[in-house]
């Protein structure tokens, strides 16, 4: 049990370390450490960022989930401790893509002032919040009996 610990302790950082980088964006454009609106009124540039950006987060949020979901199958059939480093290693692969549309969708939003950016974070967000490490997820993705 104490391998299902280290693994929890460490997904609990990694995902507050989403959070605290988010939220040090938003903190940086807020108070004009960052420029707001730098490509505001660029037409053009903007429409591609923001139709790149939803599409990045209408294909990374569906993939993660199906093929994290594939990965459990095959992580399942390991023994423990290689399950426990093969879940470590596809849950952290997880949470850099939902970080790279959720950071990418903040700047955007910020640099573009449009609400597009903005949606795609908050629905970025809101499917990372899905993934919150807990004891009783990581036992039953990997299918451990608890003593």
């Amino acid at each position: 049990m104490k391998e299902i610990n280290q693994l929890l302790m460490r997904q609990i950082i990694e995902f507050a370390l989403l959070w605290i980088i988010a939220f040090s964006i938003i903190v940086l454009f807020e108070t004009g450490i960052l420029p707001e609106g730098e490509l505001a009124g660029h037409a053009q540039l903007e429409f591609f960022l923001e139709t790149g950006a939803i599409i990045l987060t209408l294909l990374i949020i569906p993939f993660s989930l199906k093929q994290f979901g594939q990965k459990l199958n095959y992580i399942r059939e390991l023994t423990l401790l290689d399950a426990i480093k093969a879940y470590r290693k596809w849950n952290t692969v997880r949470l850099l893509l939902f970080a790279i549309i959720i950071w990418g969708n903040l700047i955007l939003y910020y640099v573009t002032l449009n609400n597009i950016g903005g949606l795609c974070a908050l629905i970025s967000s809101a499917a990372a919040l899905y993934y919150l490490p807990s004891k009783k997820r990581v036992i039953n993705e990997l299918n451990i009996e608890e003593p």
